[in-house]
C-alpha cells in the first residue's frame, strides 16, 4: 500500500492566453480550476497505474471544500484533515511559456500536525510518500516527525529546505530533489554535469536513493546497490510541467514494487512518467508511461 501526505493543498487555477501582455487587460482563451499539492498528485498518478493507494490530505475553508469535492469525484480514497486556515489558491498562466504565481496557506499547528500523524497507516512492505513542504511556519521537521511514525514503511521524501535536511537525518528509502534544490541542500551552486557526484554525495548521508529530477536534461539515480545511473528524458513538446516531479515520484514507487527493486527499469520508469506528465495537459494514464519507456536511456556512470 502507498499512503502519501498532503500539507500544502491548493486549486491550481490554469489559464490559457493566446499571450500575455503586462500593464495591459488580459482575456483568457480557457481556464480550468484543479485540485493539486504534491501528494494528491503522486496519489492520483499511483492510482492510474493501478497502485493501492490512499492520500492524507490538509486542507482548509472553502478551497478546501472543493478539493475535497473534485477527491471524491476522482474516487481517491482519502483521509481528511480539517485545517483552521484556508487553503491556497495557486494560479498557472500559459501563454507561450509558463508563469506560476504560488498562493501561500498558513502555518499548521503543532496539533495539526498530530492529527497528520494519527492518520498514518503504513508498516513493513508499505511506502509513506511526503510530499511538497508544508506551509511557511510550520514546525521544520514535521516530515522527520513523521517519517518516525512510519513502523517499518519506506519513506519518500520530496521536499526542500530545512524540512528536507531534517528528513534527511532519518534515513528515508528515497528523496528526489531537483536541481535547484540540490543546490540549496550543499548551499551551492551544482552544475548537471555534477550532480551525479553531489547526489551521490546526500546518499552517503544515510539516504537508501536519490534521484535528481534535471528537467529536460534527463534524471540522476544515486542508488541502493552503490551505483549512480543517468537517464535522458524522452523527446516531446512541453505542454505543462505542473505535477511532472510527482508523476516522477509515482513512478518510481510503483515501478520498484512491480519490478522486485531492479534500478534500471524502475528508473526508466520513473522518467518516463514524469515525461508522460509534462507532455500533456493532465496527469498521466498507464499507457501514456509506457509508450515511453524505451526511449529511457539509461547509463551507469559510477
Amino acid at each position: 500500500m502507498i499512503q502519501t501526505v498532503n500539507l500544502n493543498s491548493s486549486l491550481d487555477y490554469y489559464m490559457r492566453l493566446g499571450a500575455l501582455n503586462k500593464g495591459e487587460t488580459n482575456r483568457v482563451v480557457s481556464n480550468a480550476l484543479v485540485a493539486g499539492g504534491k501528494g494528491i498528485n503522486v496519489a492520483l498518478v499511483a492510482k492510474a497505474y493501478g497502485a493501492d493507494v490512499r492520500a492524507v490530505v490538509a486542507l482548509g475553508g472553502f478551497v478546501g471544500d472543493e478539493i475535497v469535492r473534485q477527491l471524491e469525484e476522482a474516487e481517491l480514497r482519502c483521509d481528511f484533515v480539517h485545517l483552521r486556515n484556508n487553503s491556497r489558491i495557486n494560479v498557472k498562466i500559459k501563454a507561450g511559456e509558463e508563469t506560476e504565481i504560488n498562493g501561500r496557506a498558513g502555518a499548521l499547528t503543532d496539533a495539526e500536525v498530530d492529527e497528520v500523524a494519527s492518520k498514518l497507516n503504513v508498516g513493513r512492505g508499505d511506502w509513506l510518500v511526503l510530499a511538497g513542504n508544508a506551509p511557511q511556519g510550520t514546525r521544520a521537521d514535521v516530515y522527520a516527525y513523521l517519517a518516525g511514525r512510519a513502523d517499518g514503511a519506506r519513506v519518500v521524501v520530496d521536499a526542500w529546505g530545512e524540512q528536507l535536511a531534517l528528513a534527511v537525518k532519518t534515513n528515508p528509502f528515497l528523496v528526489k530533489p531537483n536541481l535547484d534544490e540540490l543546490c540549496g541542500f550543499f548551499g551551492k551552486d551544482i552544475s548537471v554535469g555534477e550532480a551525479p557526484d553531489y547526489a551521490e554525495r546526500l546518499r552517503e548521508l544515510g539516504v537508501r536513493n536519490v534521484l535528481v529530477t534535471l528537467g529536460g536534461d534527463g534524471a540522476v539515480l544515486a542508488a541502493e546497490d552503490g551505483g549512480v545511473y543517468t537517464a535522458d528524458t524522452p523527446r516531446g513538446r512541453l505542454v505543462n510541467s505542473t505535477g511532472a516531479g510527482d508523476s516522477t515520484v509515482a513512478g518510481f514507487v510503483t515501478a520498484y514494487e512491480r519490478n522486485g527493486g531492479d534500478i534500471m527499469r524502475t528508473l526508466a520508469f520513473a522518467v518516463a512518467s514524469g515525461s508522460a506528465c509534462a507532455f500533456k495537459e493532465a496527469l498521466p494514464s498507464l499507457a501514456d508511461t509506457e509508450s515511453l519507456v524505451e526511449s529511457v536511456k539509461i547509463r551507469r556512470v559510477k
